[in-house]
Formats: C-alpha cells, sequence, structure tokens
C-alpha cells in the first residue's frame, strides 16, 4: 500500500504550475493605460430613430450652435501669434464656423439648407458644444472639444438623430507651434464633419 502511494505521488506532478506563472504582458498592459489616457479611445456610437426613412427632413435648417461650456468667449475666440493679431484682431468665431460645416456637410449628403425666401424647413440640427479645452497651458498641443448632434423632425417633433463626438483641433503641421485662425476654422470644421459622419443621406428622389 506505501509502494502505491509512492507511484501515485511520482504519476501526478503539479501541472498546474506552467499556467500559474505566466506573466502579465507588459504590451497589453500599456495598450489598456493609453486606450484610458487618449480621449480619442472613447467612441460615441449614432442613436438614430427606427422609423428615420418615413421622419427623415428634406429641407434642414441649422440651429446657432451652443455653447454648453464654461468658456464663455468661443464666439470671439482669441488665435494664437503676433501676425494673426495685426491681421485679423486675433479672434476666430468657432461657434460659427461650426455651423458653416455643418451647412457643408448637409448638403454633400443631399439635404437642402434653410435660406431666407426658400422653403420652409421641416428639419432642425442642433449642435452643442460640451467641451472645449487645451491640452496644455498655451493650447501648442491641441484643444479637446466634444460636440453633440441633434436632428429633429420639426412636424412630429421627434428627434431622429442624436450623436456625441470627441476631437482633437490640432495644430496641423507645425506641430507645437501656437494654433492660428486657419488651424482653429480648420479644426472645427473637420471635428463637425465627423461628427455628422453617421447621418443618413437624405431621401433620393
Amino acid at each position: 500500500m506505501g509502494k502505491d502511494r509512492g507511484v501515485s505521488a511520482r504519476r501526478h506532478p503539479p501541472r498546474e504550475r506552467p499556467h500559474a506563472r505566466r506573466p502579465e504582458s507588459p504590451v497589453w498592459l500599456l495598450i489598456a493605460a493609453l486606450c484610458l489616457a487618449i480621449p480619442a479611445c472613447t467612441t460615441y456610437p449614432a442613436t438614430i430613430h427606427p422609423e428615420f426613412d418615413s421622419l427623415r427632413p428634406e429641407v434642414v435648417r441649422v440651429a446657432p450652435v451652443e455653447n454648453k461650456t464654461l468658456i464663455s468667449n468661443l464666439d470671439r475666440y482669441p488665435t494664437s501669434g503676433l501676425l494673426q493679431s495685426f491681421i485679423d484682431r486675433g479672434e476666430i468665431n468657432v461657434l460659427a464656423e461650426m455651423a458653416e460645416a455643418a451647412e457643408t456637410q448637409l448638403r454633400s449628403r443631399g439635404y437642402v439648407v434653410a435660406f431666407e425666401g426658400g422653403p420652409p424647413p421641416d428639419g432642425e440640427l442642433r449642435l452643442r458644444v460640451r467641451r472645449w479645452r487645451g491640452e496644455d497651458r498655451f493650447e501648442r498641443r491641441g484643444i479637446e472639444a466634444e460636440l453633440e448632434a441633434e436632428l429633429v423632425a420639426l412636424d412630429e417633433g421627434v428627434t431622429i438623430f442624436e450623436r456625441r463626438y470627441r476631437a482633437r483641433v490640432a495644430g496641423g503641421p507645425r506641430a507645437g507651434g501656437p494654433m492660428t485662425r486657419f488651424d482653429l476654422a480648420r479644426g472645427a470644421a473637420s471635428s463637425v464633419r465627423a461628427l455628422l459622419s453617421p447621418l443618413p443621406r437624405a431621401r433620393r428622389e
């Protein structure tokens, strides 16, 4: 009996040891840390009404962009650089740039943008700026912006498209340089294009 116990002990070594010693991969830990730290890793899917096709507007009015941040001067936001201050007084209306970009994006997707004297709108696009924060003190590494879009079918009073998007308004090729009016205008426009990219196209005749 004692001999059998010895053989049994030799035939059943601890087999779980190789798995127990498996270390955590530093590569996966680094990727996880980056996804938590970089705002671009956070995505917000669009919400589209299940009856969008029947509610889809033809003429869309773009409402004035709402500033929901703690920064009160997005309509006269200062640009950087000494030369800029002489050319355009060193200011830009970020909200107006976003509204113009929204109109351009709507046209590119086949919608008619409402205009004075034109057909009455049956839809309204509402944009909101929820976040606008420089990544460093002088915004040389860009600005983190969070935007919201809501398309409302006016006749029914129903929201048929909604999306939130976090973007980085960067300085473009002059990385690390001061953000100019051109940088801010281009960054605001590209952020709005990305925000509205999942919007279904207008109804085809």
